[in-house]
């Protein structure tokens, strides 16, 4: 049946400049969402919708290696030390899942890379490690929840071309 829904939420980001070349970097996720119930006797309530997120906050320091002017544009490394960390999801509706939502977590990641131009054109080279400490843990919104853990250590290379 059809109702009304109220989705809430926050997005934000914010880098902290320490010193010279260290910064203090932290996001956050937040989201609130209910829809109105009518029972029997035309009461309103408000209940969780199901499936949403869990609060997320990434926080850590990221460090800014010397690079050598080029065309009067810098070439940047960069090197971030993060932690993750996802609170359980305590507003679940009461029915409907088969098991509660898992417990927090908190991952540890480490990022590198380099930006440098190409034809003109910006592309960063990075490798990126998440879960350093190989934490198990399982995801709200993975339904293989039920059945396995997360995966452990990943490690992701990447290309990022920026066009102008």
């Amino acid at each position: 049946m059809q109702s009304d829904a109220l989705l809430q939420g926050l997005d934000g980001r914010l880098s902290i400049p320490l010193l010279p070349r260290w910064s203090l970097e932290g996001k956050c996720s937040i989201l609130r969402a209910s829809r109105v119930v009518t029972d029997s006797a035309e009461n309103k309530q408000r209940e969780w919708l199901p499936l949403m997120p869990s609060d997320r906050f990434q926080y850590g320091f990221k460090w800014r290696l010397p690079g050598k002017k080029e065309i009067d544009t810098q070439h940047e490394s960069f090197i971030v030390f993060s932690a993750t960390t996802v609170l359980r999801q305590s507003r679940a509706p009461l029915s409907g899942l088969l098991l509660p939502p898992p417990p927090a977590y908190t991952l540890l990641g480490l990022e590198a890379g380099h930006t440098l131009f190409w034809k003109k054109q910006q592309l960063e080279l990075g490798v990126n490690v998440q879960n350093l400490a190989n934490l198990r843990y399982r995801e709200y919104l993975n339904f293989f929840r039920y059945f396995a853990d997360e995966t452990g250590v990943n490690v992701a290379f990447h290309a990022k071309l920026i066009f102008f």
